[in-house]
Order: C-alpha cells, then structure tokens, then sequence
C-alpha cells in the first residue's frame, strides 16, 4: 500500500480498492480493529475519489458494519447498514444480492439487540430475494436458512424452525456430495468443519423436540453417518479409484503428489532458513500439491458420485437378532441468551455454549421407526474429571467402581440382551476400552459381550467375510537397536540412546511368532536389531500381508522438530521408533532420514493396500489428536489411510513381557483360523484370568475400515 500511494499518490483509486482489500484481510483472519481502522479510512477516502453509490464502496461499508458488531458496536454497525441500504433503495436495487447482504447483516444486528420481529422479517426478506436470484435448491440458501431458523427457535416458533433446518441440512448434504470429493485435503478440512456446525446447532434442536418428534433422531443419525470419518473415506475411495481405474495419468500424477508430500515432510522438520538457503519454498510446493491434487480429484469427480450412500433404516434391517448399534454423538449445546453489551443496553447472544453433551443413539432389530435416544449432559465431566479417573485406575491398578456408571450404564442397560454390540465411537469414547470396564456385577465388559469397535455405522451394511490370510507373507520388525549397548556391540554416541530403553521380550515375541507360523526367525521378511532400521521400513516393506512392528512408540510434540512453516503438524506428533542410520549408504542428506522415527505423516504415503493386518506393538500407538465424527488423527488413522484392513494400537503404556505374552497368543489364535478379532479377543481372555488388572491385557484395541 506504501508503494502504491508512493507511486500513484494517496487518492489513487488503484490505492484506495488496495486498502479496502488489506481491510478484507484483516477480517478474515479475525484483527478486528485492524480491519476498523482500515475499512474508515478506507470509506473516508473513497468519496473523494467516487460516487457513494458505487458497489464497492457499499459492500466495504458493509463488511465495515460486520467488524463493528464484531467488535461490540452495534449501534456503529447499525448506523453503517441503514445508511447502505438508503442508497441501494435509492438505486432500485432491494433485490439484488448486495441488497441481500446488507439485509442479512441488519437481522444478525437486530437479533444480538433482542428484536427478533425486524430480525425475522429482514431474514425473511433476504430468503426470498435469494430464492429468486438462486432457486430454491441452492446451496446459497444455507446461511440464511440457518439464521432464520435460529430466529424462529428463540422466538419459540420450533415447527418453523425445524422445516428449515432440515432443508439448510439437505443443501448441505447435496454439497458434501458433490463438492467435497473433488476438493483438496486442505480445502476438505475447512468445509467439514463449516459444515459440521450446521449439524451440531440442528443436534440442540433435535434432541429438545425428539421426544415429540422422534423422527427428527432419524436426521440426526443421519447426519452423523454422513459426516462421521468424512474426510476418511473420501481419500480411501480417492485411492481406491486410482488403483481400480487403468488411467495411467491420474496414477502418475498420484505418485507425483506421494513424492512431493515426501519432499515437504523433509521440509518441515528442516530450519527454515536452511530450506532457504537451498532455494526451496514449501509455500510454493504445498500449492503444488494442491494443484495435482485438483487434477485428480476432478479427473475421478464422475466416479465419485456413483458410491452407494446408506441411511439409519439400512442400518437397521442390516443387524441380526443378537446385536446392537450405539452411535455416540457428541455435540456442543447450542442456546440463547441475554447479556449486558457495551453500550449498557441488553444484547442477545445466540450460539455455541461452552457445554458439551453426548448423545447414544441404540438402534437393534426391535427400533423398528427411529433409533433410542440416551442423552448424556456431563459431556464436560466426561472429557475431563472422569477420563482422568479412568485413565488414574488403569496406571495405578485400581478397581474402577465409576467408568461403567458414567460411560457405560445410561445405554447398556438398554441393550443387555444382545450380545454383539458395536460401538461407533466420537469425542472421549475414542480414549476408551470399554471391554475393560468393570460393571456392577464385578465383571469386565469383554466377559459378557462382544464389543466391535467400528469407525463408521455403515460398514454394518457392507460386511463380508474375512478373507483367509498368508501368513508366509508377513513382515516382522523387533529387537530394536536405539543405540544401547547391548551383547555385543560398542557404546556409540546416538541421537535416542539416552530416550528409549532397549525392550529384550521384543526379540522373544518375533521369534515366537515366527515359531507359531513355523517360519525361521532370520529371513528376508524379518528386521531385527540394526535391521530393523528407518531406513528398512520405507525401503522394503511391499504390502506385506501383516505388518507387525514391536518397539517403542510416541505420542509426544517435543520428539519431531518442525519449523514454523508446518501444516497437519499433528501427524508428526505420533509415531514409532525404529534404528538409526541407514543400512548401507555411507553419507545421508538430512539428519530425519536417518533418525529412526516414523511419523504418522509419513506412514499415510505408505502402500499398503494387500496388508490384512497391521499391528504396531509398541506404548500409546492409538494415541493423536482427537477431531469429533472423524475420530484419531495419528498412527491407527495413516495406517488404514495407506489401505491396511485391520490395525491394532495401544492406549496407554505396556511392560514388554506382558505384550510379548499378548501377541504370541494372538498369532497362536489367528493360526487357529480365528479372525484378527477373535483372536485379540481370545488372547486378551487368556491374560485375564491370569492378570485381573486391565493395565496388563486391555490397552491393545483394534480398529478397521471394512
């Protein structure tokens, strides 16, 4: 801006429109009274240099009045808008869509005062010039639809309210349907989390009239199916698609994008200014990506649109007669209230509380109309007092005489007389084994039922029988070196000599499980000590039929260094630690290529789409960052990501010995013919009964996407 007033002069048009877009930034990105101060000199300046009636200038003064109720003004911002659309009816142009914006801004403006009658008539005025301008099937309805609704909500009008809701909903699942898939992972994570907000205001709603209206738990379920583990399955199909189609340039430019993720990995965990000083921008590569990723995105955007879509009643008719659903829902409180605004007038605050409450939703054979609803108010509590509780027994062995009451009981009482019951978790029931609750009869859950934990409810519909695994195609890594002196070998200075301890029962569990298999211990599929390298496991590992990794593992933000210009930098939060240096190359490039530390970031480029089975043997490896509906990001998540079926992580510390004793019985299982879930099952029932406590059998879990 300097630059152009130094150039052009402080009047210049080209100038003035500069600053109006500097203000637009600010706004954006939430510096209020930046964009204030921006915005007046911006208004100050254009009058001099334009007609007041000009649309650029309406539409700054507009976003102008925004910043003021941003900022508390709102008489300011009330001022600013009135003024606008004086002119805009002075021009004959009420029915355009920069007439709708301003009208829209005068009712939120006129909601926060607490008149609802003008906010509901401007509302209303604004739908219908939208539905003229748009059609009535627009996605460009959706905001006002949902201001209306809330408007008719406090007003009490809950009828109202609820027809437009439910149709802001259905635009909304029109454009999950037809955007979502052809956009990048960026522009995904931004539009689930809009779209996400939709659905949890219209949950409040939901929940206060489902008593009178129980079809609305149908909607609600429905809604949580579509946008459960969203993200998810749209990048599993996204790779579906490219191995099932033979379109060689959308697979070219697939491994393009793998390569380049790769390249920016290294970039992140680099000094910025050594990224520099090589030339490199990882601004400009992460455009790149996106840029690929478009290309293929919308090469498959036809195919994408024919995937079946399910909903709660083919859920229903899927389960057998000894089974049950409970979808967990958790959902912030959406409410309405007053308080005392700058100006010492009452203002009405409209939004996202502070509360947070879960929903279960039962559904069996028996809910033949809509699922039962069991509501949980002390989502706070759970998250927080009692997870702390929870996890407290399990480290100091004790006997848990809470969880059951406060997690488990509200919706098992309901559903005690089935014994399969499947469990599709959200929010702090991501943290929790509840095999290893103790209910009031003294027994642990895993005792009485058969819980499955399933990361979306419509894998119900598609489920198909384990195929039979080959097992002489696995590939074992153990016995980790970490720098340690150990028999044999010399005292060398290491990067995690001083962090992680050698784990000897590893050895024992890989032979073991190469005896139970009847395979020799020392083979081309085996890693161990040395071997058992970073640089082995992105080198040689081809889709094994099941990967198992036994070492240490990492839930941390301190063992991954990332410089400022990191993205996702929660997928580098979690990971595994395998041997330093790279087995036969003499100099590497970068000190991470060589560190001996897998990220969750670098698993999710892997290839595993022929993997049955992935078991990572090692502490906290079901641990990462907990994003509502789509569950854990960190290493449980990339490994499916990759196209692993089954994979089982830890949540909390393990001694080795006891995971050793695990896993040999679990393989012993599986040779057995039992699936991967029998047999954790199986071989968790045997440790049991020899160790009561969960903190010895409980902490491995079991997670798939088929």
């Amino acid at each position: 801006l300097n630059g152009c007033i130094k150039s052009y002069g402080y009047n210049s048009i080209s100038c003035v429109i500069m600053q109006n877009n500097i203000a637009g930034v600010y706004l954006k990105q939430g510096m209020i009274r930046e964009a204030i101060i921006e915005y007046e000199a911006f208004a100050k300046t254009f009058k001099s240099v334009s007609q007041e009636d000009n649309n650029i200038y309406l539409t700054a003064i507009n976003n102008l009045a925004t910043a003021y109720r941003q900022n508390g003004q709102y008489q300011l911002a009330l001022e600013s808008l009135e003024h606008v659309y004086a002119i805009l009816k002075k021009k004959s142009q009420l029915q355009d869509d920069i007439a709708a914006s301003v009208m829209n801004n005068m009712a939120v403006n006129y909601t926060l005062q607490g008149n609802l009658t003008k906010a509901t008539d401007y509302f209303e005025r604004v739908l219908v010039i939208k539905e003229s301008l748009y059609g009535t099937q627009s996605p460009a309805l959706m905001d006002v639809l949902g201001n209306l609704a809330v408007t008719y909500w406090v007003l009490d009008r809950r009828t109202d309210a609820l027809l437009l809701f439910k149709r802001s909903l259905s635009l909304s699942m029109k454009e999950v349907k037809y955007v979502f898939p052809s956009l990048t992972a960026q522009e995904q994570v931004q539009f689930y989390h809009q779209q996400k907000q939709n659905f949890e205001r219209f949950n409040t709603l939901a929940i206060q009239s489902g008593n009178i209206q129980p079809d609305l738990l149908v909607h609600m379920f429905n809604n949580q199916l579509l946008l459960k583990s969203l993200i998810f399955f749209t990048n599993k199909k996204r790779s579906s698609l490219l191995e099932s189609k033979s379109n060689k340039y959308l697979s070219s430019l697939a491994s393009l994008v793998d390569a380049r993720r790769a390249q920016l990995s290294q970039f992140y965990q680099m000094p910025a200014s050594q990224v520099a000083r090589l030339g490199y921008s990882p601004a400009k590569l992460e455009y790149q990506i996106d840029s690929i990723e478009k290309i293929i995105r919308h090469g498959m955007h036809e195919e994408s649109q024919t995937a079946t879509t399910y909903a709660w009643v083919d859920i229903q008719k899927s389960l057998k007669e000894d089974e049950a659903l409970v979808e967990i829902v958790r959902f912030r409180k959406y409410d309405s209230f007053s308080n005392k605004g700058s100006l010492d007038f009452k203002t009405l605050s409209v939004g996202f509380t502070d509360s947070v409450e879960y929903a279960a939703l039962l559904t069996t054979k028996e809910t033949k109309e809509f699922p039962k609803l069991v509501l949980l108010r002390n989502g706070n509590q759970l998250e927080k007092r009692y997870a702390a509780y929870y996890r407290n027994t399990i480290r100091f062995d004790i006997v848990d005489t809470i969880s059951y009451s406060q997690y488990v009981k509200p919706f098992f009482s309901q559903i005690s007389d089935k014994r399969k019951i499947y469990i599709s978790a959200d929010g702090v029931y991501h943290q929790l084994n509840l095999n290893a609750i103790l209910d009031h009869d003294g027994k642990f859950l895993i005792e009485k039922y058969d819980i499955h934990s399933i990361m979306n409810a419509s894998q119900l519909v598609e489920r198909t029988l384990s195929e039979k695994i080959d097992f002489s195609k696995m590939t074992l890594f153990g016995n980790v070196f970490f720098g340690h002196p150990q028999a044999g070998s010399e005292l060398e200075d290491d990067l995690l000599r001083d962090t992680y301890e050698p784990l000897p029962a590893s050895l024992e569990e890989i032979q073991e499980i190469s005896n139970v298999f009847h395979m020799p211990s020392i083979n081309e599929h085996t890693f161990l000590g040395k071997a058992a390298s970073e640089s082995n496991f992105r080198n040689k590992i081809d889709s094994p039929s099941i990967l198992h990794i036994a070492t240490h593992g990492f839930f941390s933000e301190s063992v991954v260094y990332l410089n400022e210009h990191a993205k996702d930098d929660y997928m580098f939060h979690s990971g595994i630690i395998l041997a330093s240096g790279v087995q036969g190359i003499s100099n590497a490039t970068n000190s991470f290529d060589s560190d001996g530390i897998i990220t969750a970031y670098d698993v999710m480029n892997m290839d595993l789409s022929s993997t049955s089975l992935v078991v990572i043997s090692a502490c906290e490896t079901g641990l990462g960052r907990i994003e509502n509906s789509e569950g854990v990001y960190g290493l449980q998540r990339s490994f499916l990501q990759a196209g692993a079926k089954d994979v089982v992580v830890s949540l909390w510390k393990v001694e080795d010995v006891m995971t050793k004793n695990l896993m040999v019985r679990f393989y012993t299982y599986m040779a057995k013919q039992h699936t991967s879930r029998e047999a954790l099952k199986l071989a968790q029932l045997d440790l049991l009964r020899a160790y009561r406590s969960p903190r010895n059998w409980a902490a491995f879990v079991m997670l798939s996407d088929n």
